[in-house]
């Protein structure tokens, strides 16, 4: 299977961690199309609803994993009206971009896998992923993607930011960069975790019929 990874700069990260989680499994092969300082709020760098069917024409993917949000937490602008982080006309503008990005992979029939947010070390920053994660879940839930949760990954007992927890071998380790967004290599590899166990599930589930873009979409929560 040909699996692209989508996204911005933790989309990049994500890539990364994945490549090296099925470093061993020949039948996975994953190709990075991520772009850095990109999103669905300012398009005017990189528009993704615009370039999505170049990328898929270009190529042939059987599996989608999108990561997104780093750089969404701000006002958007729709029909020259600019509406705030989380209020109802954000959420439509933000959600309607969304769900265009996931029909458009879900129309060449690539299963989609979409990663949600973690916590954040600032707290405006774990407020406005909440508000991203509550737009992908439902967005992916309606339009027969699956939603990945990764928030309790990060979390300390208490259900708060740590920039330290348990990597891959159990051992307690730092798993977040220094700006409390991204990830380090062992951090990367986490995330790819919860990534990993969804498709090596799915797989399993798919091979009597041999179509995990099916399964996928049956599957999805």
């Amino acid at each position: 299977y040909r699996i692209v990874v989508l996204g911005d700069s933790l989309g990049d990260g994500l890539w990364e961690g994945l490549y090296r989680a099925f470093d061993d499994d020949a039948t996975l092969e994953f190709i990075q199309r991520s772009q850095k300082s990109t999103g669905f709020v300012n398009t005017s760098r990189y528009d993704w609803n615009g370039e999505i069917g170049q990328i898929l024409k270009d190529d042939n993917f059987q599996v989608a994993v999108v990561m997104f949000g780093a750089n969404d937490g701000r006002p958007i602008t729709k029909d020259g009206k600019t509406f705030k982080v989380g209020t109802e006309e954000w959420r439509e503008a933000y959600g309607e971009r969304v769900e265009t990005f996931i029909k458009k992979l879900r129309a060449a029939n690539i299963a989609t896998y979409w990663v949600g947010l973690p916590v954040m070390r600032a707290p405006n920053q774990t407020s406005d992923a909440e508000k991203l994660n509550d737009v992908f879940r439902e967005k992916a839930f309606i339009n027969g993607a699956k939603y990945i949760d990764t928030w309790e990954g990060f979390v300390d007992e208490q259900g708060r930011y740590s920039a330290y927890g348990p990597d891959m071998s159990g051992q307690v380790k730092r798993l977040r960069a220094n700006d409390g967004v991204h990830f380090t290599m062992r951090g990367s590899l986490k995330l790819a975790h919860f990534v990993d166990e969804e498709l090596r599930n799915d797989r399993t589930l798919a091979k009597a019929e041999r179509n995990i873009p099916r399964e996928c979409s049956e599957q999805a929560p």
